[in-house]
């Protein structure tokens, strides 16, 4: 795979990758849940995240030495807990990076997390991620960024969503009312900005 050349890309998936289960280069990006769990569709396999939606980093298991999983060493529990099983067919295997990414419409991909990134709110421990994918997805994949921020006074930490764009192209009170819909009221930002970018770290994926 060719190193990217995108600004704050870490990888590149060509277009061809999309088209294929199990292409040359046997690397995925899956909607998982607010468990950091995989969801799955109603034949009970893995979904493959779409462009500009945050998800689980994962490597078919297969059986040559490229793609081989061979565990850790006297520790088959903590092997076991890395493996996803029935990926995108009955008994197929994934291993699981532990690494929130993102890919682009062009196939760019970015690293955005280790998964397990929560803030605490009214009592209540909120998902980046969960509120992440519901931003961007109700603002057609925009780039999203959510994090809490300390409010003097108030316990925890109250939600911060960083949205890629100019101010003038978001319908606020549409987004609001979405994310009513979407969202329970602990989860909903606290806060918006408008940034002009989003810094993204940069790891080549090998």
């Amino acid at each position: 795979m060719n190193i990217a050349q995108k600004q704050g890309a870490c990888g590149f998936f060509p277009l061809i990758h999309k088209l294929f289960t199990i292409p040359a280069y046997p690397v995925f990006i899956i909607r998982i849940d607010t468990q950091m769990n995989p969801i799955r569709d109603e034949n009970g396999f893995c979904i493959k995240c779409g462009p500009g939606e945050k998800g689980l980093l994962i490597g078919i298991i297969g059986k040559n030495p490229v793609t081989a999983y061979n565990g850790y060493a006297n520790n088959s529990k903590a092997s076991e807990t890395k493996i996803i099983n029935n990926v995108f067919k009955k008994g197929q295997q994934a291993f699981n990076s532990g690494d929130l990414m993102m890919m682009d419409s062009l196939g760019y991909v970015y690293f955005c997390d280790r998964l397990g990134d929560t803030f605490r709110w009214r009592g209540e421990n909120v998902s980046t991620i969960e509120v992440e994918n519901v931003i961007s997805r109700n603002l057609n994949s925009r780039e999203v960024v959510v994090y809490g921020v300390e409010i003097p006074g108030q316990e925890g930490r109250a939600g911060m969503a960083a949205i890629h764009c100019e101010s003038n192209e978001i319908d606020l009170k549409q987004l609001h009312d979405k994310l009513r819909v979407d969202l329970p009221n602990y989860a909903r930002p606290v806060f918006i900005r408008f940034v002009k970018a989003l810094e993204h770290t940069g790891t080549i994926i090998s």
